[in-house]
């Protein structure tokens, strides 16, 4: 036993081929370097994770004014608190259409992300795009701004309750400011107006061009509702007052203005909430990560500082909760909607949402989901053409052969923002089809 067990050849110690030996050597060879893979690849995945973002994260800004103020401002804190900066870019139009079209129809993986709000779902609801608030992962809630009814100083009303009597009486309408036709604070006015009895007695006018301070100041409207910043300067100088809020209670902003509840809308308690999302299927630990860059800016003192300038409330609300408070609003926003008659458009039922289609869409998915109607027309035949459905939806509609023949590449939705105000003829080749987008583009206006 003792010779076996020395090294000697044995009973405990046989004798080995030169073939067995190399064989165990290779055996062994392999399995530290399977070994050694693993590990590298374990550390690998979790450096990338740790590093992300790798490259500069794009927030679309999708209005102006207070909007992109407070965009801008987050992205700058939240650019301070990651390896690589979050950079804000202005892709206003169509109620918020033209920014939330651009961001679904890029890779779900972080690198682009949409400032948004309410307008997820007005857009959606009074027809500007078929997209919903499903199309998107929320990231967190960030903030909440709250709408304001304001009043030229020389009109002689001094509460809420002197313009509702003043209406009532009155044998003409009121005349009251909107920044469209189905937004946000066209919604509120109407909810406003409605709860102190005198709805039928408005008459809503979309700013264009204007502002509402600029506009009330003009005389080209008798009353507005919007975010407070635009008027506490001219109620400072005397020129405009601020009647209420449209929150249920009284703001810090304003601590002085009664909220619209308060002076007699009984019950009224609307409010404009702002976040980040992305495009639907962006994996969790992506969203991890700007969710916890978010909170950091919303929580440092710059952000509260500028909160307390501008006259909107931090809000901070975790990826899972503001998801459903989205999914809440988008219920009451569209129940209203359709009280109003504003409702345009509802998802077709066998439409697929975009978190069960691939994270790019197709040429021709992207052009659906923009134009309501289309038509195509062969330059070769003198002009025939064949129309699309008056309505084509998202996923559900499809041309005619002749129309798929057509280069629909040329009519993709990234020509939006050029197309407002205009039908856009697509560049043709020689001999090619031609082919023409409308009728979705009036909601881009």
């Amino acid at each position: 036993m003792s010779k076996g067990s020395g090294g000697k050849p044995g009973l405990m110690n046989p004798v080995k081929s030169k073939e067995e030996n190399m064989g165990n050597g290779i055996m062994k060879r392999v399995a530290t370097a399977v070994a050694a893979a693993g590990i590298a690849a374990a550390g690998l995945s979790s450096t990338a994770r740790a590093e992300f973002p790798e490259k500069p994260v794009e927030m679309t800004v999708l209005f102006g004014g207070s909007a992109q103020a407070i965009g801008q401002l987050l992205a700058q804190l939240m650019s301070d608190r990651l390896p690589n900066p979050v950079v804000a870019v202005s892709r206003t139009g169509g109620g918020g259409a033209v920014g939330y079209t651009h961001v679904q129809s890029t890779s779900a993986d972080g690198y682009n992300i949409v400032w948004n709000s309410n307008s997820i779902s007005t857009s959606h609801y009074r027809g500007n795009m078929p997209l919903n608030y499903e199309d998107f992962t929320p990231i967190a809630r960030v903030s909440l701004e709250v709408p304001a009814l304001a009043v030229r100083s020389d009109s002689g009303w001094e509460s809420l309750a002197d313009l509702a009597g003043a209406v009532a009486q009155s044998s003409s309408k009121l005349k009251v400011g909107i920044s469209g036709n189905g937004s946000f604070t066209h919604l509120t006015s109407a909810a406003l107006f409605n709860a102190l009895g005198v709805g039928d007695k408005i008459l809503y006018v979309p700013y264009g061009s204007g502002t509402a301070p600029v506009e009330l100041l003009s005389g080209r409207i008798d009353a507005a509702v919007q975010w407070p910043s635009q008027f506490v300067p001219l109620q400072e100088s005397g020129e405009l007052s601020i009647l209420c809020v449209t929150s249920m209670d009284r703001i810090p902003f304003l601590p002085d203005t009664p909220s619209c509840a308060e002076a007699g809308a009984q019950d009224l308690d609307i409010t404009m909430w702002r976040g980040l999302a992305a495009p639907a299927g962006t994996p969790p630990e992506v969203v991890a990560v700007l969710q916890d860059a978010a909170k950091a800016a919303i929580d440092s003192s710059e952000f509260q500082d500028a909160s307390n300038n501008m006259g909107f409330t931090p809000a901070y609300l975790s990826a899972e909760d503001f998801g459903a408070l989205i999914a809440t609003d988008d219920t009451l926003i569209r129940d209203l909607m359709e009280e109003l008659g504003l409702r345009k458009w509802v998802r077709p039922t066998n439409a697929v949402p975009a978190s069960r289609s691939p994270a790019r869409r197709s040429d021709g998915d992207r052009l659906r989901a923009l134009v309501l109607g289309s038509a195509c027309h062969d330059s070769r035949r003198r002009g025939r053409r064949t129309p699309w459905p008056a309505r084509v939806s998202a996923y559900g509609g499809r041309p005619s052969r002749s129309a798929r023949d057509c280069r629909i590449r040329e009519c993709l939705a990234s020509t939006a923002v050029e197309a407002r105000r205009r039908v856009v003829q697509s560049r043709i080749r020689p001999g090619s089809c031609g082919c023409r987008a409308f009728g979705g583009l009036r909601a881009l206006a």
